[in-house]
């Protein structure tokens, strides 16, 4: 039975990486596709009007220039290109005069890296230029002369990706919506596990709880949202998205504190079970409401509901988890408690509630009714 017990959790956990992995995908196979389709073009064309044999800049710069972000197609394409070129000149000059080998690869990263930071190239072109040099005196030396190709290879894949980016552009809520519903979803899934662990008392649930919300990574949703809005305000016909992206902006770091008080709440439940504490049953129903407000939150952000959904049951979970307290006034449930109000306001925060009205709300939430 415990072998069985402990592979349900297991399998469970699997599935839902799996199927947040999947709509992750789902929102991003056009673009994979995209950058599929512009590295074919770009060595067709890089084959059949630069001249070269076996093009391979003219892909790279492709794949790299459109890359699978949302925005600054325009400067990766540069970024690529210019890195590839300064890349080329000096790997195939210094080839030719020094030869190749382990010495002469260590003079050519050290002179081509400082020559992309001399011009105040960015991280991809620093990266890029070392990337080409590496492949130029390990792989592909010249074979007399400085090739000019090349050169026109890399130029070639990166007018492809901005040619392909202008014809096909991203539609940068879906790719947000991609990580964000994880995001929240991850985070009401910890905190219902959170709240039947409690209920039942259960060890073992209450720690899947805390590796639920462990295993939630915020970032690539931070830097999505941040590509986004950016893209949004230069973009011609997107701008009508841009009120959405305001606001998905303004609750960055509100869902971020969400997940950092969540992990709290659930790290915290482990140990009152450890100690042998009975959670009373208001606090665990507290936890449960917190958890559906953090999904209405989710959906809100997405446009598919309104404020009420999430001011409702944030504000129903501070009041219930603050009458456990008349129940249980200890040290531990009234941590438990502080947490939940505090996640309820950052999902007001989030939502769009300006702070002093979120913290008001929560604040008369708790208040015991006479």
């Amino acid at each position: 039975m415990r072998v069985g017990g402990a592979r349900r959790p297991n399998a469970a956990k699997l599935q839902r990486i799996a199927a947040e992995r999947l709509s992750v995908l789902q929102a991003r196979v056009g673009a994979i596709a995209l950058a599929s389709i512009a590295a074919g073009v770009a060595w067709v064309i890089a084959r059949e009007v630069g001249g070269e044999a076996h093009p391979f800049f003219a892909p790279v710069a492709a794949v790299l220039a459109l890359g699978l972000s949302i925005g600054h197609q325009v400067r990766r394409a540069v970024e690529v290109s210019l890195g590839v070129a300064l890349g080329i000149v000096i790997a195939d000059g210094l080839v030719l005069l020094l030869g190749a080998g382990g010495w002469q690869l260590v003079v050519v990263l050290f002179l081509t890296m400082s020559a992309a930071v001399l011009i105040a190239g960015g991280t991809l072109l620093i990266n890029q230029a070392a990337i080409t040099a590496i492949f130029i005196v390990v792989v592909q030396p010249p074979s007399g002369t400085i090739s000019d190709g090349r050169l026109i290879d890399a130029l070639i894949g990166g007018a492809v990706a901005v040619l392909a980016r202008s014809l096909v552009p991203n539609d940068p809520l879906r790719i947000i919506e991609s990580e964000l519903t994880p995001l929240t979803s991850g985070l009401s899934s910890s905190l219902e596990m959170t709240a039947a662990a409690l209920h039942d008392n259960d060890l073992g649930e209450a720690q899947a709880a805390l590796e639920r919300a462990r295993d939630l990574d915020p970032e690539p949703f931070i830097q999505i949202a941040a590509a986004a809005r950016e893209t949004v305000a230069v973009t011609p016909g997107r701008r009508r998205a841009s009120g959405q992206l305001e606001r998905i902006a303004h609750a960055v770091p509100h869902i971020e504190h969400a997940l950092l008080n969540t992990r709290v709440l659930t790290r915290a439940s482990v140990s009152a079970i450890e100690r042998g504490e009975h959670a009373p049953e208001k606090l665990t129903e507290g936890i449960a409401l917190i958890a559906s407000a953090t999904s209405a939150a989710g959906r809100q952000l997405a446009g598919d509901e309104s404020l009420e959904h999430v001011e409702v049951p944030a504000l129903q979970a501070a009041r219930e988890a603050t009458l456990a307290l008349a129940v249980s006034p200890g040290l531990g449930v009234g941590a438990a408690v502080n947490q939940v109000r505090l996640i309820a306001t950052d999902l007001l925060l989030a939502s769009g509630v300006e702070r002093r009205a979120a913290v008001q709300l929560v604040r008369r939430a708790d208040a015991p009714a006479p």
